[in-house]
């Protein structure tokens, strides 16, 4: 499993406005969204990916916008908040790499990782579309990875080796 800048394991004041959020996405649609993304963005984030992002969001019906925001983040089996993403997440058995931007929910993603061919890469001072602002930094990585987890065959998330196919 590829996770990139994973939404989920919000925590404090970000999981305390999932409702206003979700109150903000149903009155103002895909402008909401877009003036929601701006923390998505860091300085370093190319003019062209700002606009191309925000072309996307404002073509998505708000409608569309609030169900997904929701359905991560609200309803009864959503796993946005960080106790619902940790109760989740015990339950992945397949390796995982997780790309983040920021060093704290990366070290969190790490903790919670329990396939011995797992791992986290962060790659501070960019934007939660990180695979978009470095793709092929982000092509390198994943390559590696993947050959890593090929090269090792069948291994159980305890660790144990089987024969490759």
């Amino acid at each position: 499993m590829v996770v990139i800048d994973p939404a989920y394991g919000a925590t404090g004041s970000e999981a305390d406005r999932f409702a206003e959020r979700l109150g903000e996405l149903n009155a103002g649609g895909a402008e909401a969204a877009v003036h929601g993304m701006a923390g998505a963005f860091r300085p370093s984030t190319p003019a062209w990916l700002r606009t191309w992002l925000v072309r996307q969001m404002l073509g998505t019906p708000g409608h569309v916008l609030a169900q997904a925001y929701a359905g991560m983040y609200l309803a009864p089996d959503a796993f946005g908040e960080r106790s619902a993403a940790e109760a989740y997440l015990a339950r992945r058995t397949c390796p995982a790499l997780c790309v983040a931007s920021l060093p704290e929910p990366a070290a969190w993603e790490a903790r919670q990782l329990r396939h011995p061919l797992s791992t986290t890469v962060v790659w501070e001072g960019t934007g939660h579309y990180l695979h978009m602002e470095r793709p092929a930094e982000f092509v390198a990585v994943l390559r590696r990875w993947l050959v890593t987890t090929m090269v090792a065959g069948p291994v159980t998330p305890q660790g144990e080796t089987g024969a490759a196919p």
